[in-house]
C-alpha cells in the first residue's frame, strides 16, 4: 500500500543581523497548510538562497557577506541532512570570490554548483566531490558593463543562476546590465562557457529566472521595472528571444516597489511573482501554447517586503517569506483558477529570505 505523506519539510533561511541563526527547520502539515517548527537551527551569517540536491540529501546555502575568512568576498557552505530527522550538519564551507553572493544551484546531476555573486558582477563554478563536500572554485565569471539606473546599475550585479531542464545551458540574470548571460555546461569539466547574451529593457533589472517544459519558454522576473518577461526558448541552441512582458503590478498602484522572485505551478498552468512595496503575489495564467501571460489578481502577503516564495511539489500550497516584518505565511493554491486563498497559518521567523522544500520517503 502507498503511504500517504502527511508532512514536508522546509528549510528558511534568515539574514543574521537580529539573530545568529541562519537557517531553521520547519513542517509543513500538508492536511492543513499549518506549518510549525521542528526546533532545529544553523549558525551560518547573513544566510540567503539554498539549493537541495535531494538524492543525494545534501543542502548548500551561500553566505551572503562582504568578508570570508579576512579575505573579501562571501561563500557557499554544505550540510549533510539527516535522512529521519533532517537535521543538517555542516560538511565544509568556501569562498565564492565575490562579495554578497546571492544565489545558488545545482546542475541536473549534482556534480556541479553555481554561484552567483551580486557585489562583484560574477558567477562561479564548483565541483562537488563523492561525500558532497565542496571542492575549489573550477571557474569564474565576470560580468561587464553598466544599465541607465544609477543607483543600482553602476556595474554588473549577477543576480541568478539556473541550468536549464536539459542540462546543457545555464542563464545568468545580470540586475546591473539588463541581460541574460547564457552558458555551456561543461560538466565534466565542471567549467562555464560563455554562449549568448539576450538584452532586456534598459533599467528592467533581471533578477531571477523560472523555465515551463511546456512550449519550451523561460520567465524573467525584472527586479526594477517590476515586470514579467516572457520567452521563447530554444533548448537545442541555448538561446531566447522576448515574446512578452507584463507589470506583476496593479494599474491603480503607483508606489515604489520591486520586484523579487518567480515560481510556476508544478503544472505549469499558473506563474507567481512576488512584489516588495505592494507587498503582494501576482498571479498569471499561461496560456497552454504559447506560453504567453494573463493577469488573474494580486494577493497581499500579510506582511512586508515578501523577498522570496516557493510551492509545494504537488501544488497545494505557496508559502512567502515577509522579510521585514518577519514570518513566512501559508496560501493555499485553488487549483483550477490559480488564485491564492489565505490559510491563516504563519510562523514568526527573523528576517527570511529563502524557502527549500524536501519530502522524507
Amino acid at each position: 500500500m502507498e503511504q500517504i505523506m502527511k508532512e514536508i519539510l522546509v528549510y528558511i533561511s534568515s539574514y543574521t543581523q537580529e539573530n545568529p541563526v541562519g537557517i531553521r527547520l520547519y513542517a509543513l502539515e500538508l492536511a492543513t497548510g499549518k506549518l510549525h517548527s521542528l526546533g532545529h537551527g544553523i549558525q551560518l551569517s547573513q544566510a540567503s538562497y539554498m539549493a537541495i540536491d535531494s538524492n543525494r540529501m545534501k543542502l548548500y546555502a551561500v553566505s551572503e557577506t562582504g568578508e570570508y575568512e579576512g579575505k573579501a568576498g562571501g561563500s557557499v557552505a554544505a550540510y549533510d541532512i539527516d535522512a529521519k530527522t533532517g537535521h543538517l550538519t555542516w560538511l565544509n564551507q568556501k569562498p565564492t570570490y565575490g562579495g554578497a553572493p546571492c544565489f545558488v544551484s545545482l546542475d541536473q546531476t549534482g556534480s556541479c554548483l553555481y554561484v552567483s555573486n551580486y557585489s562583484k558582477g560574477n558567477v562561479c563554478a564548483f565541483p562537488i566531490v563523492e561525500d558532497g563536500k565542496l571542492g575549489e572554485a573550477s571557474d569564474i565569471h565576470q560580468h561587464e558593463g553598466e544599465g541607465p539606473n544609477v543607483s543600482r546599475q553602476d556595474g554588473p550585479h549577477a543576480h541568478s543562476i539556473t541550468p536549464d531542464y536539459n542540462n546543457r545551458f545555464a542563464i545568468a540574470a545580470d540586475l546591473g546590465i539588463d541581460q541574460l548571460v547564457i552558458y555551456d555546461m561543461d560538466i565534466a569539466g565542471r567549467k562555464l562557457k560563455q554562449h549568448s547574451e539576450v538584452h532586456l529593457q534598459a533599467g528592467a533589472g533581471p533578477r531571477h529566472i523560472a523555465f515551463r517544459l511546456k512550449a519550451s519558454c523561460l520567465y524573467v522576473l525584472n527586479e526594477l521595472n517590476s515586470t514579467v518577461t516572457a520567452m521563447r526558448y530554444d533548448q537545442a541552441e541555448g538561446k531566447a528571444s522576448p515574446m512578452q512582458t507584463i507589470s506583476t503590478l496593479p494599474r491603480e498602484f503607483k508606489s515604489e516597489n520591486t520586484g523579487a522572485d518567480i515560481h510556476i505551478s508544478p503544472d505549469e498552468r499558473f506563474l507567481y511573482a512576488s512584489n516588495r512595496g505592494h507587498n503582494s503575489i501576482a498571479a498569471f495564467a499561461i496560456e497552454e501554447k504559447s506560453g504567453m501571460l494573463t493577469a488573474i489578481g494580486h494577493y497581499s502577503t500579510l506582511g512586508e517586503t515578501p523577498r522570496n516564495f516557493a510551492i509545494t511539489p504537488d501544488g497545494e500550497y505557496l508559502l512567502a517569506a515577509n522579510q521585514n516584518s518577519g514570518d513566512v505565511r501559508v496560501w493555499k493554491i485553488d487549483r483550477a483558477s490559480g488564485e491564492l486563498i489565505d490559510t491563516g497559518h504563519a510562523v514568526e521567523v527573523p528576517q527570511p529570505v529563502c524557502i527549500k522544500m524536501l519530502a522524507l520517503v
